[in-house]
């Protein structure tokens, strides 16, 4: 066992963040969570944390709508991931060694509004998550959750 261990990372909805789930409609409220387990005493572990939210693709295929974005330029880039990162505190000597951490937006739409290739909406993807103590080597990287996109109708 790593000193940090991701013990689960899911899509979810923000009222309910504990509870899996796998399908969303764009016009639904979206979060994604990490679960996190600490394997450290103290004094080998800074309380300086950042937690890394992946969502991806797995269709990167130029020659259609898959994710992409425009640059500054004008030209069209390839975007299989977003990524939202987070730097927090955490004193696991007071608040304990098991936590969960998590990003949460109004509309799942709100989540993928910087990608404009028309599969956002439609289709399987999938959720990751790291953790990592800054400025120390620690970190943790978990497996991908695959969940459904819908549109809304």
């Amino acid at each position: 066992m790593s000193e940090v261990n991701i013990l689960g990372v899911w899509s979810a909805d923000p009222a309910d963040i504990f509870t899996p789930k796998p399908v969303f409609v764009s016009s639904e409220p979206f979060a994604i969570v990490i679960e996190v387990n600490l394997d450290v005493d103290p004094p080998f572990f800074s309380n300086s944390l950042t937690a890394t939210w992946i969502m991806g693709t797995p269709r990167i295929d130029p020659y259609t709508t898959s994710w992409y974005t425009v640059l500054d330029g004008g030209d069209a880039s390839l975007m299989p991931t977003v990524v939202f990162d987070w730097d927090f505190s955490w004193d696991y000597r007071k608040r304990g060694k098991n936590f969960v951490v998590w990003i949460s937006f109004d509309h799942y739409s709100d989540a993928v509004s910087q990608i404009l290739g028309g599969e956002k909406f439609d289709g399987l993807f999938y959720v990751m998550g790291t953790i990592e103590s800054r400025g120390e080597y620690y970190f943790g990287v978990s497996d991908k959750y695959w969940y459904r996109a819908i549109p809304a109708s």
